[in-house]
């Protein structure tokens, strides 16, 4: 529901950035140059962990005061919404694709923003990001994610910092700074950052609620919980901090009305993601814009130019009545999922069989899940 209690941090919050990070990579610049920023950022995007010995000294310093977890952080809530994704990996992984990543390309400034700082006019840049981005969820949803071993610190810590070269680049390369328009606020700013958090979170649970995946209010709550620890890992200002899952349900609603608007950034972002989607998933891509629709509903469908509905959404209502058995059963019937599990799997071996550009290392599952789907 649109609330006004998030009309003023979701407004003043855009043209503010990162500080404490920022103002790390800018004393890089100031002590180098823009090569060496643009430095950190090519090594940050070429390797899958941060290369600590190749990294400059005040990165370095920013790594050892940056990986606490907030005091607020509750460790059975981080280990609970850790095995709500194992136990729903399949439809959340479904959802990222489906869901979170189109209620953020129907976001008009985020849109451009991503198009620019990205070059996405080429489809293969486009679909790096979308691996990429299901790379990053995979290493924070992991079990143990935020141990002193676990991969999550280190991904939050990583995009964060990619987060502030990238505003520093504009900030000072005439190149980027000349195609920058003002009214987007800051670069990659608080409330593009609250808005991933919530798309993440909130629009994933709320898409599982919708297609009659049964979550009790308590495991809702861990997810968020789980989400919002990585919010603040990434810098998000306590001012986007929702105090409970009603309350991020309000702050998304309130965001999705402020920031959702058609777009040429946003509808070229959707546009890449069906045919990469439909590339790689054996169904019709009406299928694939379908639930797209029914997820993040008719406004944002129609900020993103997506057809209407076809016939095609009549085997989604058979997919939704395999999930709410498999929901409710707790998968201990075998044949129960299958349709549902085959689909996902399809999915996530895409993802695996497909190199990332350059040297990076292809896409890394995590042993748990790897396990429970039998790769």
């Amino acid at each position: 529901m649109y609330s006004e209690k998030w009309v003023q941090p979701l407004t003043e919050m855009r043209s503010k950035g990162d500080p404490l990070a920022d103002a790390i990579v800018e004393l890089v610049y100031q002590h180098g140059d823009l090569e060496a920023v643009n430095d950190i950022l090519r090594t940050l995007v070429k390797n899958d962990g941060i290369l600590d010995a190749n990294m400059h000294p005040e990165i370095r310093n920013f790594l050892d005061h940056s990986n606490d977890l907030p005091p607020w952080a509750d460790l059975a809530k981080l280990q609970h919404g850790s095995a709500i994704f194992n136990i729903h990996a399949l439809q959340m992984v479904m959802m990222l694709f489906a869901a979170s990543l189109p209620t953020l390309y129907a976001a008009k400034k985020g849109a451009e923003v991503l198009v620019l700082t990205d070059r996405m006019v080429e489809y293969t840049l486009l679909e790096r990001r979308i691996m990429e981005t299901a790379q990053f969820v995979m290493d924070v949803t992991e079990e143990n994610a935020f141990t002193p071993d676990g991969m999550g610190i280190i991904a939050v810590q990583k995009v964060r910092l990619i987060h502030s070269a990238i505003r520093c680049c504009i900030k000072f390369d005439p190149t980027w700074a000349t195609k920058w328009d003002n009214e987007w606020g800051c670069p990659i700013n608080q409330v593009d950052l609250a808005g991933t958090m919530l798309s993440f979170s909130t629009t994933v649970l709320e898409g599982l609620s919708r297609s009659s995946v049964g979550l009790s209010l308590d495991e809702k709550e861990a997810y968020l919980h789980l989400w919002m620890v990585i919010g603040h890992l990434l810098g998000i200002d306590d001012a986007l901090m929702p105090a409970n899952y009603a309350d991020s349900i309000d702050m998304m609603d309130t965001a999705l009305k402020l920031n959702h608007a058609p777009s040429a950034g946003g509808q070229l972002l959707a546009k890449v993601l069906v045919e990469f989607l439909h590339r790689h998933i054996p169904v019709y891509k009406s299928y694939i814009t379908g639930v797209m629709r029914y997820w993040i509903g008719n406004f944002a469908a129609d900020c993103l130019n997506l057809p209407k509905y076809r016939w095609t959404m009549s085997i989604f209502q058979i997919q939704r009545l395999v999930w709410a058995i498999e929901s409710r059963f707790q998968r201990e019937i075998p044949f129960v999922g299958a349709f549902s599990r085959r689909l996902n799997r399809r999915l996530l071996l895409a993802i695996l069989d497909l190199e990332r550009q350059g040297n990076r290392p292809p896409f890394r599952l995590p042993n748990s899940l790897r396990d429970q789907l039998n790769f």
